[in-house]
């Protein structure tokens, strides 16, 4: 059970009538009732892990801000021999989305789906090189949301330093390209994009 203050995000001493909620409080309790199954099994050198869960929200005065979301997370930790490892992850979401950015009275709920396969192979036991395949999707149920739906590829390589202790070095580069399929391009608007990144990730454990 929470409490929201600011429901719609709205700056100090402006009410819902501003934004076409006439008559609607800007406060709100929400109720989150919800269910959940995990599993957690090992086959020889595979693990399988999947959480699958059902959220039933409500939101007091709000009730058409009401809804039930089922969630997913499955992932693959697989190892082949003794030098190739990796994970296959697929996840998908769903949620109200903030009204931080924009504030409709309409209720607008997103759908994530975050899919993505990697490997790694052992040159020496502290020397690594691998690479993945990252894909991403953002869906908008509001009409009006829906030129910000997003499809995402993503390609990335890396070479990672690995210490007896655990921790890690690890140096990338990815391309992505990405789309918006409910969007028409125009002279402020693109209807697709590409993106390139490189970037250290650094774990320490003190």
């Amino acid at each position: 059970i929470a409490h929201d203050d600011n429901v719609f995000r709205l700056p100090s001493g402006e009410s819902t009538t501003g934004i076409g909620a006439v008559g609607r409080p800007n406060s709100s309790t929400i109720t989150r009732l919800y269910g959940q199954a995990n599993l957690d099994v090992s086959a020889s050198r595979q693990r399988f892990l999947a959480q699958f869960t059902v959220s039933d929200y409500r939101f007091s005065g709000l009730s058409y801000l009401n809804y039930t979301a089922p969630e997913f997370r499955g992932a693959w930790l697989w190892q082949a021999g003794e030098r190739w490892q990796g994970e296959v992850n697929y996840n998908h979401l769903q949620s109200i989305a903030s009204f931080l950015d924009t504030r409709p009275f309409e209720r607008n709920l997103q759908t994530l789906d975050y899919a993505s396969a990697s490997g790694e192979y052992a040159l020496t036991p502290n020397w690594r090189v691998g690479g993945a395949v990252i894909g991403y999707t953002a869906d908008n149920s509001a009409e009006a949301s829906r030129a910000a739906n997003v499809r995402q590829l993503t390609g990335e390589l890396g070479v990672r330093y690995l210490a007896t202790d655990g921790n890690y070095v690890r140096g990338f580069g990815a391309v992505s390209g990405g789309d918006y399929p409910g969007r028409t391009a125009s002279a402020l608007f693109d209807d697709s994009y590409s993106q390139t990144d490189f970037g250290v990730d650094v774990l320490y454990r003190v």
